[in-house]
């Protein structure tokens, strides 16, 4: 389980939680991570959704959920990411279609980041235009 008490430190830049074996859900605490730049939750048993208090990672670049037993949508407020570089969200259970606000990261250059995001990484059972899809075989 990720300890809630890590949205406490706020001066991270880096949280690497990968490989972890961590299970229940993401803490909406870690939306106060407002100087984290990479944070890697992947390979994980976390479940339930991707909290939408993400969306206040002002600084983002990186953000790894793949390989956990997330579900839902994801939230409309990860497209004020303005600086995230990389997003894997694959070998989950996300329903519903990717939020044209995060497919915006990928289309629009123009963003003050250096440039547009790379297309996310998604199971390609999930509906995203902006997407480079994993067919996982099973």
């Amino acid at each position: 389980e990720i300890p809630t008490q890590l949205g406490n430190l706020r001066n991270l830049t880096m949280l690497n939680l990968k490989g972890n074996d961590l299970d229940k859900s993401i803490p909406l605490e870690l939306g106060n991570l407002t100087a984290v730049v990479d944070v890697r939750l992947n390979s994980n048993r976390l479940a339930g959704v991707l909290p939408s208090s993400l969306g206040n990672l002002i600084n983002l670049q990186i953000l790894k959920v793949d390989a956990n037993e997330l579900v839902g949508l994801i939230p409309t407020e990860l497209g004020a990411l303005i600086h995230l570089k990389s997003f894997y969200l694959y070998n989950n259970s996300f329903t519903g279609d990717m939020p044209e606000s995060v497919c915006a990261l990928v289309t629009n250059p123009s963003f003050d980041s250096g440039g547009a995001m790379d297309k996310p990484k998604a199971d390609c059972d999930f509906d995203c235009d902006c997407c480079t899809t994993f067919c996982l075989k099973t």
